[in-house]
């Protein structure tokens, strides 16, 4: 987590992984392709079949668990109303609970791949899979 105040020079490293710039920061878990969300107090992070779950303001882990059904994550998390979306190429949609325990909710099959970071706007999910547009309300 960079502070917002920060200028110049603030890579941290593996002997300081915090710094005047950086409150926190990991050298190990990241996401490859996706980019982080965060809910509440916790940001989440997708990296293939792994979700990792840090405290946003302290860093400490609050989890790293593997998807219980075949996943692929390079698609971006999103969240609302108390669950994050994880989008997979194996044809799925991953939903979890929000907070510091890894609490599956449900896998939704979608029929095709999902490359694409669904979108959300006035209450409605859009999922893009390799072949349609899905909307749900």
């Amino acid at each position: 987590m960079v502070r917002p105040e920060a200028r110049g020079e603030i890579t941290p490293s593996v002997k300081q992984p915090s710094n005047d710039g950086v409150v926190w920061s990991t050298l190990k878990g990241g996401s490859y392709m996706s980019t982080p969300v965060v809910y509440g107090d916790y940001i989440y992070l997708g990296h293939y079949s792994t979700i990792r779950c840090y405290n946003a303001t302290t860093g400490e882990e609050a989890f790293i668990e593997r998807l219980p059904q075949p996943a692929s994550i390079i698609a971006s998390l999103v969240a609302a109303d108390g669950k994050i979306y994880a989008a997979s190429e194996h044809e799925s949609v991953h939903v979890l609970s929000v907070g510091p325990e890894f609490k599956p909710i449900a896998n939704n099959p979608m029929g095709e791949p999902c490359f694409a970071t669904p979108a959300i706007s006035e209450g409605v999910l859009y999922f893009r899979t390799t072949q349609s547009l899905v909307a749900i309300h």
